[in-house]
């Protein structure tokens, strides 16, 4: 709202294109998931989610985080509220000992950020860690081998 600018030219012009990124877009119709690998998007609509889905390669998500924790995308004060972490021990469990919540970052254990998520039929996770991040993307089998893709960086 601050920028004037319809949200899919916001974040193209604000985060996609500053961070570098060529194949990250907002789907917000069935049709802009076309070419999308994601699981069966059959009867899927992106419009579920209020603003619509941002979509592209999982190498690109690792690196969106990155750059969004080494402070190169927003102001200083952002990144601070991204890192004043919630508790959430009603959460904890095995694999999450101490969950907690940034504005937008999942944390994990000590200085494990990022974010996880889900659409039909996939799964997606995004972390980074003193610096390096990661992202893997499944989508379980069905008619097809189970799919894994990796984007890693350093």
């Amino acid at each position: 709202a601050v920028s004037g600018m319809a949200l899919d030219a916001a974040l193209f012009s604000l985060v996609f294109k500053p961070a570098g990124l060529s194949t990250a877009r907002l789907a917000t119709c069935p049709t802009d998931l076309i070419d999308v690998q994601m699981g069966s998007v059959e009867g899927y609509h992106p419009g579920w989610v209020y603003h619509g889905l941002v979509v592209g390669t999982v190498s690109e998500a690792a690196l969106l985080l990155q750059k969004i924790l080494a402070g190169k995308l927003h102001e200083p004060d952002s990144l601070t509220a991204m890192l004043d972490v919630y508790p959430l021990p009603q959460y904890r469990s095995e694999m999450q000992p101490n969950p907690a919540y940034g504005l937008g970052l999942m944390c994990l254990g000590n200085s494990l950020m990022g974010h996880t998520g889900e659409g039909p039929g996939s799964h997606i996770a995004v972390y980074a860690k003193d610096g390096r991040a990661a992202a893997a993307w499944v989508s379980p089998p069905d008619e097809t081998p189970e799919k894994i893709v990796y984007g890693l960086l350093s």
